[in-house]
């Protein structure tokens, strides 16, 4: 016989424990070809008939065997808050959703209109709010750039050239453009012909400004320094050679001087004023910013309320998943004692056992198993591990037992939610345990002993025991030791 025909042979006459064998095949052929040479050692009558068995380290497994159903990692059945009809049916069964999707919406009503006329409250208060702002820096602002804008006009009107002597015949220079400095002063400009016989004439202007020689413009104007303002000569260029001349900013001789000069003190009057108003409207105008921030808040509030209250109205999905079921149409009027939709999850299956209250304790969180699906059969292995047990108990049958949720090692198409699944719960796998059947263990006035042949007489040896392998064999903690003749039967 080949040792796959045994290994067939064992697992055909051990139905109970098929399932184990197929996923622990290694563990399997190994503990096979241990009952093998214990059934030679075994089935041979020793000296006076004693059957005996020499102790070697060995693997330990103990196992649990339940059975589940395999279900979604969520699945729930949404309702309604109130009653009320539907008016849009946004999915149908067998679609795939993701979270968030509207899935049925019932008619809203006024609520809408409601919502309109909310955000335009808070709209309409936010204007009042902000019309209350004053805005300082923003005054200061505008009141220093009207009182520049008055000054500036103050020193470019009515710009006039002095001669330095009164013998000149010449028409003065025209003074234009607008000048746009800060800085009162006068401005020197002296003309001198460049060269003998040519009639080029320079400029040189000194004052409030110091420039080199500058060629004289004979038909525009020539820049007077470079804050904006401009001479011109109406007659002859050459006739101004050797001429000096003076323009007073501002023109305080001018006939619009003192008007100009009123207008500038009333823009510095008025900056002082604007800023002043507004200083004092921030000090006492903080209780008014209150009451309109504090009706912005109720506006906003009203918003707030009116959208939660429409967010009944819709049903979403919780999370990304499978439509079920759809139990509501357009146009009909649903209770909120009525599951309208039911949504599974896609992400993840997941199986739900009940565990035995005499296994419970050997099984923890993160422990191995092995499960195999009826619509696939005994030979399909599946993997996963315990995801969670229960704290409290569930009475099935008058049983004490509890629930024990696995998760599948990977995920499988071939996984259906709904499926019959037979699970093998590895609680403890270790190599090199030293164990003995349970039958061969004697107790007497609390006190466990093994018999051994030693010298060829039997004597019975104190042990301590610690688990209880799947095959019924019980883990040896202190007492026996490799090599030990264990007497089985015969003694």
């Amino acid at each position: 016989m080949t040792l796959d025909s045994l290994f067939s042979l064992f697992a055909r006459g051990f139905g109970r424990v098929r399932t184990w064998i197929l996923a622990h095949k290694r563990v399997s052929v190994v503990l096979l070809i241990l009952i093998v040479l214990a059934f030679v050692v075994f089935g041979g009558n020793g000296e006076g008939g004693i059957k005996t068995v020499t102790i070697a380290p060995k693997s330990f497994v103990q196992e649990v065997s339940v059975s589940g159903k395999v279900q979604a990692a969520n699945d729930v059945s949404m309702r309604f808050e109130q009653t009320g009809r539907v008016e849009r049916v946004y999915v149908s069964v067998g679609e795939e959703v993701t979270q968030g999707s509207p899935l049925i919406a019932l008619s809203s009503g006024t609520l809408s209109a409601q919502l309109l006329a909310a955000q335009a409250e808070v709209t309409k208060r936010k204007v009042e709010r902000d019309n209350r702002t004053i805005n300082l820096e923003e005054i200061i602002k505008q009141q220093n750039t009207k009182v520049a804008s008055a000054y500036r006009t103050l020193l470019s009107s009515s710009l006039e050239a002095e001669p330095e002597y009164t013998s000149y015949t010449v028409t003065p220079p025209v003074i234009t453009g607008a000048y746009q400095g800060m800085e009162e002063g006068v401005y020197k400009f002296r003309l001198e012909q460049k060269n003998n016989g040519s009639s080029d004439v320079a400029l040189y202007v000194f004052g409030i400004e110091s420039t080199g020689a500058i060629t004289a413009n004979r038909t525009g104007g020539t820049p007077l320094g470079t804050q904006g303002l401009y001479v011109s000569f109406p007659d002859d260029l050459i006739e101004y050679n050797d001429t000096i001349w003076y323009v007073e900013v501002p023109n305080t001789k001018s006939s619009t001087y003192a008007t100009n000069l009123n207008t500038y003190q009333e823009a510095l009057r008025e900056r002082d004023k604007q800023i002043a108003d507004a200083e004092a409207e921030l000090t006492k105008g903080s209780q008014g910013q209150t009451i309109a921030d504090a009706a912005l808040l109720s506006a906003e509030a009203e918003v707030a309320r009116i959208l939660a209250e429409l967010s009944k109205y819709t049903l979403r999905a919780p999370f990304s998943g499978l439509i079920t079921r759809v139990d509501a149409e357009i146009g009909e009027t649903v209770s909120s004692n009525d599951a309208a939709v039911s949504i599974i999850s896609t992400d993840g299956l997941e199986i739900e056992s009940f565990v035995p209250e005499i296994n419970i304790s050997l099984v923890e969180v993160g422990d191995r198993a092995a499960i195999t699906l009826d619509a696939y059969g005994e030979e399909v292995v599946f993997y996963g591990t315990v995801g969670a047990i229960d704290p409290a108990e569930t009475i099935r049958d008058g049983v004490s037992t509890y629930k024990v949720t696995l998760t599948f090692s990977e995920e499988d198409e071939r996984v259906k939610s709904g499926m019959t699944a037979n699970i093998i719960i590895t609680t403890d796998e270790r190599e090199g345990v030293i164990s003995v059947p349970q039958g061969v263990v004697k107790e007497e006035k609390g006190q466990k002993t093994v018999p051994l042949l030693k010298n060829g007489k039997t004597e019975y040896v104190p042990i301590t025991t610690g688990s209880i392998s799947s095959l019924g064999e019980i883990e040896i903690t202190s007492g026996l030791k490799e090599g030990d003749v264990l007497i089985l039967s015969g003694a």
